[in-house]
């Protein structure tokens, strides 16, 4: 069976940087699926999945930006340091949740340890005494990357 719309899909994937690094894997976490044609995908992987069968493997690559994004400046923000927790230990790499309110001027934020659909994760960019740097870009934004794809079922 091929993959047309409608199918449900699973793959297993690699994504790498343009010099092989693997950045992330299905072996780390779980193989993907997805029902082809409801635009779940970035629209040049589902193109080169359609009519691919079981055990077919494909290799995408994108241009910086194409598959998550530009890197967004106004996605990075600096917190007090006062609006965190004193004891809370924060480390340079690690993932916040954090929730954006409009106060009506500037943008306020709250830093949550939840995961509710209305908080972004902000990646710890920096940490001084005075703020907290946080950058909720997608971690692949802005940057190229490939896919190496192999299709392990189609229904």
């Amino acid at each position: 069976m091929k993959i047309q719309d409608q199918s449900k899909v699973e793959f297993s994937y690699v994504i790498e940087d343009m010099d092989g690094t693997v950045l992330e894997s299905s072996d780390e976490t779980a193989p993907m699926d997805y029902t082809h044609g409801q635009e779940d995908l970035p629209p040049k992987l589902e193109e080169a999945l359609t009519g691919m069968g079981k055990g077919e493997e494909a290799v995408v690559a994108f241009d910086p930006g194409e598959c998550y994004g530009d890197k967004d400046p106004e996605m990075i923000f600096t917190v007090p340091r006062t609006e965190f927790p004193e004891d809370l230990e924060i480390e340079v790499g690690e993932f916040l949740s954090i929730a954006l309110e409009d106060d009506g001027e500037d943008d306020n934020i709250q830093v949550e340890n939840t995961k509710e659909e209305a908080y972004l994760d902000a990646r710890v960019m920096e940490v001084n005494p005075e703020a907290v740097i946080l950058d909720a870009n997608h971690p692949l934004a802005g940057i190229p990357i490939r896919f190496r794809v192999k299709v392990l079922t189609v229904n």
